[in-house]
């Protein structure tokens, strides 16, 4: 095979690779919009449960597949769908305690129920009716939303989507000295390991994507350090143990040089899922020979998808 061979078929191989990534987050999308419209019908309490688990691992291979297309954006872009998902999910759950009576429901889900099946039936010969059809539909269903709304206000807020900030939104919004952090684990096996993690690093000027390595080690990691800092360190090897703990994570959650650079003397905001829930970043130690906390260097806060 020579040269200009080989580099035609790396670039078609390429091609294919990035059609087959593109058509998993066609999927990913699909399945967000599928499993919406189950929850909403569903009333058994296990159902939804799982339900929850099954979208947010999608989102978590999205994301995934997002990393290996190179795209922060579309990255970014499925953490917040899936923190948004499962935010409005416990909403939902909650203001179902309110109780509304049975006939609002049954009657708010036959409106739903045929909105969807006149949308899936815009395609027909007839689409032009059927639309005309659904725009009445809708506007009956509002009606019938605007009236329920004076009796139970309750309503208004129990089938509202939690409205996702932009990725353009949250880059403008940074200052020179602010940085977005995003953390995430597929509990999915994708590769050799059975579960990942990855990273997403948003400053105003640059984003870098990362994917923490030995993520199994760093679980451990992580329960140690837990067990470590949930009592004074009293014993020299107590202290001695923290100190290589805590650098371990620090080198493995900041896993380039890059990244410990950027956010030194800089506002972070920590942004992840519940495998990082109750971490404190900020006493990781970054030094080699001695104890230097991570406060030392930059300020830190937290915010959690679920």
């Amino acid at each position: 095979m020579n040269k200009r061979t080989e580099i035609l078929l790396q670039l078609y191989n390429s091609t294919q690779e990035k059609k087959y990534l593109q058509k998993s987050i066609d999927n990913v999308q699909l399945t967000n919009k599928i499993v919406n419209i189950l929850i909403n019908y569903s009333t058994e309490a296990n159902t939804k449960y799982l339900w929850r688990k099954e979208i947010s691992e999608t989102f978590n291979l999205g994301v995934y597949t997002a990393y290996l297309l190179n795209d922060s954006k579309l990255m970014f872009e499925l953490m917040e769908k899936n923190k948004a998902f499962l935010l409005a999910l416990n909403i939902n759950e909650n203001i179902k305690l309110t109780n509304l009576p049975d006939e609002v429901s049954i009657k708010n889900n036959v409106f739903k129920n045929d909105i969807f099946q006149l949308e899936s039936e815009t395609d027909t010969h007839k689409a032009s009716k059927k639309k005309d059809s659904l725009f009445d539909l809708k506007v009956n269903y509002q009606y019938f939303k605007d009236s329920i709304q004076k009796i139970y206000p309750q309503f208004s807020n129990q089938y509202n989507e939690i409205q996702q900030i932009t990725f353009n939104q949250v880059k403008s919004n940074l200052h020179k000295n602010d940085i977005k952090l995003y953390y995430t684990l597929n509990t999915s096996k994708v590769d050799d390991d059975k579960q990942s993690m990855l990273g997403l690093l948003i400053a105003n000027n640059k984003n870098i994507r990362f994917k923490i390595k030995n993520i199994d080690s760093v679980l451990l990691r992580i329960t140690e350090y837990k067990k470590l800092i949930s009592k004074p360190l009293t014993q020299k090897q107590e202290l001695a143990r923290f100190k290589k703990v805590s650098y371990s994570l620090y080198n493995q959650l900041f896993p380039t040089k890059e990244i410990k650079d950027l956010i030194k003397n800089k506002n972070i905001s920590i942004v992840s899922d519940v495998s990082l829930e109750n971490i404190p970043f900020e006493a990781f130690n970054t030094s080699s020979t001695g104890l230097q906390y991570l406060v030392n260097d930059c300020n830190i806060s937290y915010s959690y998808s679920s």
